[in-house]
């Protein structure tokens, strides 16, 4: 039971006791009578207030969870109404039952006189108001109402598009959107949660040890203040003149072997501060929930629907994230890191902030368990089944390359440049956002890693201002994972714990992300700033998100959105329809073959300023119509038949 329980119920006890002795007087003994004489003789009139205020707060202590902001607001009340009981004791000349309280109350009357009592007794009560948790309640709830009616009542319904499709749209299979019917909110309150309790740490001590294991390095320092974060703990430190910061830096594991902790991390400067970050890990960390930065101002607040909660800074504060500002994200760590964690918050996240007329989502998982969760919500916000085979993943990669082009052609008739714009016109076919899930990019380099770099890259560079979004993770960060080209076109990266400082430097261009501690403990390196920050990501189970997909469906009767088919795609691969035998430069390559006898793929490579794949296709599509043979690995193709023969 928890200690403010016990102060709680012993405070019942003794009301209870005094309640007894005053009704019954006879049957309370020496002790009940004396309880009962002290409270009238101190209190007087005044023991209705003391009785109001002290119920207020043996309700907090027993059923609500206390804080010190709600005590402050209390006792403020209390000392506004003690002034308002003051004056009117003397107005009503009640001064026989003021008590010894009253007495003392009114000797300051001759020296503040009628207008200081209601002075203080406006400030206080003003000051009380404002400070009123209740205040911030109503206000949060309105903002929550404003959303919820957003998400009721969109602005505009979809009419179902009737238009031509070409034959090369036709084998990517885009769907034709069906009318939406859509009305619900997801509320928070299927979300598990918990009050985060701060266990009592030595944090002077800890300050204290720390100077003096680097004062036996001979390094003169003193700890100026601390954060205290929900998994970590920052010591600001300040280092004596000629110093080296170096010399600090240095000592990692010699400091944390000697503060008897995991691992300590360095902050070397602190951003806007002259002192270093020494951060130690908690004894006993803090969970945050998703639930409380769901229902916080800060995200309830913020108006773009691709808002995700990131989880708490080392200083408590609630950081939330928007993935049209930070364009795309790569995440990376290693097993039990919290990364599975932090994708599955990302995902409610933005199932709180749209409906499926406003987002669409496309996952990726070859490990086929960490998400399959969410194909229930195929129809609503799912628009494929998650895709498990790596073969899959490329035709869902080109789906989107696609659809990502037939956008383009729509923002051009349309004479607009984003999708921000294309929403602002009110157009009769609905263009949700799509956020593109890979939960393991290592599964699918190891199969197709040419064509899934290519591809990713593709979407990385374009598909922002399509609406289009790759939430891309691998817990395995080589270079032959993350590659050059895949890190310069997602530049925000994601770092949880990992098992060296060159996968650190792979993911991050930097170290610290081998000193993480695991368990959702994450660096956030946004393409808006110059150093990554250190959060803890938000908690989330798995019944919370099966509470979220089960309202979605109880909340739904049928399929909002027509899913997309990529079997088509694949069945056409393998009956080899899908070539490059409509490439418009096919007829000029034809016409090269004229007069020569042999041919490479570096020849048309450099001849039309193109890429290995595409050069390498057409000369197999000339071997397939006979214009050119093989003459064994890695020669030249021998001419057949010239430009002429056309």
């Amino acid at each position: 039971m928890h200690k403010e329980k016990l102060i709680g119920i012993f405070l019942l006890c003794i009301n209870i006791f005094g309640l007894l002795s005053w009704v019954f007087p006879e049957s309370s003994g020496v002790l009940g009578r004396s309880f009962v004489n002290f409270i009238k003789n101190f209190f007087g009139v005044y023991l209705i207030l003391f009785i109001v205020f002290e119920g207020f707060i043996m309700y907090y202590l027993l059923f609500k969870e206390i804080e010190k902001q709600k005590l402050i607001s209390l006792s403020l009340y209390f000392l506004s109404f003690l002034g308002v009981f003051s004056l009117l004791i003397k107005v009503l000349n009640l001064s026989k039952y003021q008590g010894q309280i009253g007495s003392l109350l009114l000797e300051l009357f001759p020296y503040i006189g009628f207008s200081g009592y209601i002075i203080f007794s406006f400030i206080t009560l003003v000051i009380a108001v404002f400070l009123s948790p209740s205040l911030k309640d109503i206000s949060k709830k309105r903002v929550r109402n404003l959303n919820t009616e957003t998400l009721r009542k969109p602005e505009r319904s979809p009419k179902k598009v009737v238009k031509e499709v070409s034959k090369e749209n036709l084998s990517m299979t885009f769907p034709r959107e069906r009318k939406l019917k859509c009305d619900f909110a997801i509320p928070t309150s299927i979300l598990s949660y918990s009050q985060a309790k701060f266990e009592n740490e030595d944090y002077e001590q800890m300050a204290k040890n720390l100077e003096e294991t680097l004062k036996s390095f001979k390094i003169e320092a003193k700890v100026k203040d601390w954060n205290v974060g929900p998994s970590v703990i920052r010591y600001n430190i300040v280092l004596s003149p000629g110093i080296r910061v170096s010399k600090v830096l240095s000592l990692s594991n010699d400091i944390a072997l000697a503060l008897a902790v995991p691992s300590v991390r360095f902050e070397a400067p602190v951003p806007g501060k002259s002192v270093i970050g020494v951060e130690i890990p908690r004894s006993k960390p803090v969970k945050v929930y998703l639930r409380e930065i769901l229902e916080s101002d800060v995200f309830t607040e913020s108006k773009h629907p691709l808002t995700f909660a990131l989880g708490k800074d080392l200083i408590g504060n609630i950081k939330v994230a928007n993935l049209s500002e930070v364009l795309h994200l790569l995440i990376a760590g290693t097993t039990g890191s919290g990364k599975s964690m932090f994708i599955n918050s990302l995902i409610i996240s933005l199932l709180y902030k749209n409906t499926p007329e406003t987002l669409s989502l496309l996952m990726i998982d070859p490990k086929r368990v960490e998400l399959s969760i969410y194909n229930k919500l195929l129809g609503r916000y799912l628009r494929h089944p998650v895709v498990t085979e790596p073969k899959k993943a490329v035709f869902a990669l080109r789906w989107a390359v696609g659809e990502m082009e037939r956008r383009y052609e729509i923002f051009e008739r349309k004479e607009v440049r984003n999708i921000e714009e294309y929403k602002n016109l009110n157009d009769e076919e609905n263009l949700p956002y799509i956020v593109i899930i890979i939960d393991e990019l290592n599964d699918l380099m190891m199969t197709s890693p040419k064509e899934i770099e290519d591809l990713i890259c593709r979407l990385a560079q374009k598909a922002r201002a399509a609406g289009i979004h790759l939430v891309v993770a691998t817990q395995r960060p080589s270079v032959d994972v993350i590659t050059g080209l895949i890190k310069a076109n997602i530049p925000s990266r994601i770092a949880f714990a990992v098992s060296s400082q060159i996968d650190s430097r792979i993911i991050l261009d930097d170290g610290g992300a081998e000193k993480l501690i695991g368990k959702g403990d994450m660096l956030y390196h946004p393409i808006t700033s110059s150093h990554p920050v250190r959060l803890q990501a938000p908690y989330v189970d798995e019944k919370d998100i099966k509470n979220v997909v089960n309202y979605i469906l109880e909340n739904t009767s049928e399929l909002l959105m027509e899913p997309i088919s990529l079997e088509s795609l694949d069945k056409e691969e393998e009956k080899g329809e899908i070539s490059d035998f409509n490439d418009p430069l096919l007829p000029q390559v034809i016409e090269l073959l004229k007069g020569r006898k042999v041919i490479s793929t570096s020849y048309i490579q450099r001849k039309f300023s193109i890429g290995y794949n595409r050069a390498a296709r057409l000369l197999d599509t000339l071997e397939e119509k006979g214009y050119v043979a093989s003459q064994g690995e890695g020669k030249p193709r021998k001419v057949l038949r010239g430009g002429d023969e056309v």
